[in-house]
C-alpha cells in the first residue's frame, strides 16, 4: 500500500475488489456505488486487482481524485498480501454461476466479505448478521 500513497499509519478503511473486471461480473454497479462511498468518506481507499473493460470505470474515479488504487493482474503469490491489506472485500457478481474462485479466496483469507445474495454466495460465505 505504501508504494501507492497509503501509509501504514493512515487511518483508512481499505475496500478491495478484483478478478475479471467486466460488466457481467458486476463492476459497472460496484464502480457507481464506490463513487458515492469515496465521495462521502475520504478515509476509504479502494484497491482494484485484475483487468478488463470495466477497469476504465475505476480509472475514471481515480482521475477525479478519488482514492482508487489500480493494481492490475496479481500473481498467485501476491494474492495473500492483497487480501491481508483489506478491511473488506466486495464481490459484486450477480449472475447465477457455480463456485466463485475470488469469493472463496477472500473467504479463506479471513477478510470480511460483502457479496450479492446469490445461492453460490450463501453456500460459500459464512453469514455473520
Amino acid at each position: 500500500l505504501q508504494r501507492h500513497g497509503v501509509r501504514d499509519g493512515d487511518d483508512v478503511f481499505v475496500v478491495g475488489c478484483g478478478g475479471r473486471l467486466t460488466d457481467i461480473k458486476g463492476h459497472h454497479q460496484l464502480s457507481k456505488a464506490m463513487e458515492k462511498v469515496l465521495r462521502k468518506h475520504n478515509d476509504v481507499v479502494l484497491l482494484v486487482a485484475g483487468s478488463g473493460s470495466e477497469g476504465a470505470r475505476y480509472e475514471a474515479l481515480k482521475k477525479q481524485g478519488l482514492r482508487v488504487v489500480m493494481l492490475g493482474m496479481l500473481r498467485q503469490q501476491e494474492l495473500a498480501t492483497f487480501y491481508q491489506a483489506l478491511d473488506c472485500f466486495v464481490d459484486p457478481f450477480y449472475q447465477h454461476h457455480g463456485l466463485n474462485t475470488v469469493m472463496i479466496e477472500a473467504t479463506l483469507s479471513g477478510v470480511p466479505l460483502l457479496a450479492t445474495n446469490l445461492a453460490s454466495a450463501k453456500t460459500t460465505v459464512p453469514c455473520h448478521a
